[in-house]
């Protein structure tokens, strides 16, 4: 949008404001003032030195919501040379005060809303130069700098999609032809500044007025309409938007095996299709709708083969989470076991299961050997789990001594037991190892 003399006033109104807080300043204006407050702060002149303070944090905050906000924060080549001052002439620029690159440099440490409880005045009055210097010359400070610098070129050479600042000012202040070097520079008054200010946005368009802090606007030229072909001309397919039939088949009778799947076992081939379906698109789980954390423990039971190549494709895409929760709850079997082994020995030594999920899993089957009230099942699963955790140890997934106590712990409850036994000294051997 536009700004006219009245918006002017109004912006120079709420800077001039020095001891009202940061946050109220910048909470009375919106990014339309973007340019204005842009060539304010390249051509020093125009603001003086009450209102720059106000005016800095008011150009960060405008644009808070930018992602990765000091990486690609259109002012970030204002913010580097107020750090950074370039060469001045000192009949026609003020200098930069410690003021202005101590309240630049919090704003890049920083969260900048720490800063909004503070005013103009309480840090031009308060701010010792000796800790302001300190704080820009700290190590954190100057390696976050020397990146945001080349971060800073890199978006000055691209060509931007909505507007980039140029590194030449298109506004600037003449040298005086009659400056005394022996006296110091002597800001304008607000309202000369002001008056400056509207004659230099007195101009015809928005453009214009984005031109003069070197704001590149879009193009917005309207599509021209889609013209409808002639019978007798060929028409050119989107290859990205057309499906092929033959794939869209394949597809949907890969989906029509999976909800199979739940219910009843596959044969090989059948398996096969599936997975290579999820190998072509690991997003093909996602779509299928009859697949969810309820119905994932039936195809573990009947298909455990195509349950690991699901769950690969969900650890894949980080939408695992639930499935792996339903397998917690799921009652002790070999099939379930087999897929959390084949899954945690996937890419040894890194278990794309996690840690936490076998700590969880192994302490889940061995509490479920402890709530069997039948002697029989309760035998059966306590060597299930004995053989699970030593093929775990033999194969290197997990490691003896984070599970060390809780192991030695179920062993000696179930000693009677000749895999119990087994695993313990297992377990023992590994320490042995390990102390020699």
């Amino acid at each position: 949008m536009k700004v006219n003399a009245d918006d002017i006033a109004f912006l120079f109104s709420v800077l001039t404001q020095s001891s009202d807080t940061f946050g109220e300043c910048a909470e009375r204006l919106s990014t339309k003032f973007g340019a204005v407050l842009c060539v304010g702060l390249t051509c020093r002149t125009l603001f003086p030195k009450k209102l720059r303070l106000n005016a800095l944090f008011a150009a960060f905050a405008l644009f808070s919501d930018t992602p990765e906000l000091l990486r690609l924060h259109p002012f970030l080549s204002v913010f580097l040379a107020v750090l950074h001052p370039p060469p001045r002439d000192p009949s026609s620029e003020p200098p930069v005060s410690i003021h202005e690159q101590w309240l630049v440099c919090m704003l890049m440490l920083r969260n900048w809303t720490q800063l909004k409880h503070l005013t103009s005045d309480f840090i031009l009055a308060s701010l010792d130069p000796d800790l302001a210097n300190q704080e820009l010359q700290s190590n954190s400070f100057l390696t976050l700098l020397n990146q945001l610098k080349l971060r800073s070129d890199k978006f000055q050479s691209q060509s931007p999609r909505l507007f980039q600042i140029g590194a030449v000012p298109a506004v600037f202040a003449l040298p005086s032809t009659d400056f005394d070097p022996f006296e110091e520079y002597t800001d304008p008054t607000i309202e000369e500044a002001m008056d400056a200010m509207i004659e230099i946005f007195n101009v015809d368009s928005l453009e214009q007025q984005l031109a003069l802090a070197n704001f590149k606007m879009p193009r917005l030229i309207p599509p021209p309409p889609i013209r409808i072909p002639g019978l007798d001309e060929f028409v050119l397919l989107d290859e990205k938007n057309e499906i092929d039939p033959a794939v869209k088949q394949r597809k949907q009778n890969a989906m029509s095996l999976m909800q199979k799947a739940i219910d009843f076992p596959l044969r090989s081939m059948e398996q096969q299709l599936i997975s290579n379906e999820i190998t072509e698109d690991a997003s093909f789980v996602l779509e299928c709708n009859q697949l969810s954390s309820t119905t994932f423990p039936n195809l573990v039971e009947r298909n455990p083969n195509v349950a690991i190549n699901v769950l690969k494709a969900l650890l894949s895409l980080s939408a695992a989470d639930e499935f792996l929760n339903a397998m917690l709850g799921m009652s002790i079997s070999i099939h379930c076991m087999d897929v959390v082994n084949k899954l945690a020995s996937l890419m040894k030594p890194y278990n794309i299961l996690g840690a936490e999920f076998m700590h969880l899993y192994i302490a889940s089957i061995c509490r479920k050997c402890d709530l069997s009230v039948d002697a029989e099942n309760q035998a059966r699963n306590v060597r299930l789990v004995c053989v699970f955790i030593q093929s775990l140890l033999r194969n290197a997934v997990i490691a003896v001594e984070e599970f060390e106590v809780e192991m030695e712990s179920f062993c000696i409850q179930y000693s009677r037991y000749k895999e119990a036994s087994d695993l313990f000294q297992l377990l023992r051997q590994a320490q042995f190892s390990k102390d020699a």
